[in-house]
């Protein structure tokens, strides 16, 4: 995938979406959400990042209910330390921030929501993701780290809302992020319960077609989106030099 189309990939926000209302276990739903003008990160039990645009303005949809994406707190902790490992292609250096958040209660949960600015494929060799994951753990206490949205590496048959589920997975950074003992890592997942992934399947089928991102000029329905995932979750994908699914 050459430059512009990864940029395209990674900004491409589709605005906001008609959902069909989640039906949240009792005492589950997402409540309390405020997003402050400015600041650090409050303390946390767990913290959610993620990747693009477009997964952030799911993100928001789905846990801070009645706060967009688009108006989630700027967060610019350290950025002065960032701003030479980033490169002309880097979005946080056109937003001139490392990313926005909003923090929301689940049940007695304590969570904050973030969108990086920051993307191993955009930025410089020395992996600020890294770096700002790590700041970010600290600053907010946070015993659970969730990143999601990183599956959008798998290639240009991955379309906007696809679910990859593997049983491991193969970091595969040959390129300027090469030579580094993870580099081609394959790390072993938790085995996914068939109630999760059942939650997971069902959730899906609650996203709009115009949701999809402009990755290419087809353009499926539903039904046929729902057999291709069908499909491909027992076929091994070619993935970009972000991530592969390895079966």
């Amino acid at each position: 995938m050459d430059s512009r189309a990864l940029l395209a990939r990674i900004n491409f926000d589709p605005g906001p979406q008609k959902m069909t209302p989640i039906p949240w276990p009792q005492g589950l739903a997402p409540t309390g959400a405020a997003a402050p003008a400015s600041g650090g990160l409050p303390a946390a039990d767990v913290l959610v990042i993620t990747w693009t645009a477009a997964e952030a303005r799911t993100l928001g949809q789905v846990l801070t209910p009645g706060v967009e994406s688009t108006s989630w707190t700027p967060y610019d902790t350290d950025f002065a330390a960032y701003l030479p490992q980033l490169t002309s292609e880097s979005p946080a250096k056109d937003e001139h921030r490392l990313a926005s958040f909003c923090p929301v209660t689940i049940g007695s949960q304590r969570v904050i929501c973030l969108k990086s600015e920051l993307h191993p494929a955009t930025d410089g060799p020395t992996l600020p993701t890294a770096q700002l994951a790590a700041q970010l753990a600290a600053e907010c206490g946070a015993p659970l780290v969730i990143t999601t949205g990183t599956a959008g590496g798998a290639g240009d048959g991955t379309l906007l809302g696809d679910v990859n589920v593997a049983a491991r997975v193969h970091a595969d950074f040959t390129t300027k992020l090469k030579g580094h003992p993870w580099s081609e890592e394959i790390f072993t997942t938790a085995p996914l319960s068939a109630a999760p992934l059942a939650m997971i399947v069902s959730a899906m089928h609650t996203m709009e077609e115009e949701s999809m991102p402009p990755l290419s000029s087809a353009r499926m329905g539903l039904s046929e989106r729902s057999l291709r995932r069908t499909a491909s979750a027992k076929t091994a994908r070619k993935c970009s030099s972000y991530s592969a699914s390895v079966r």
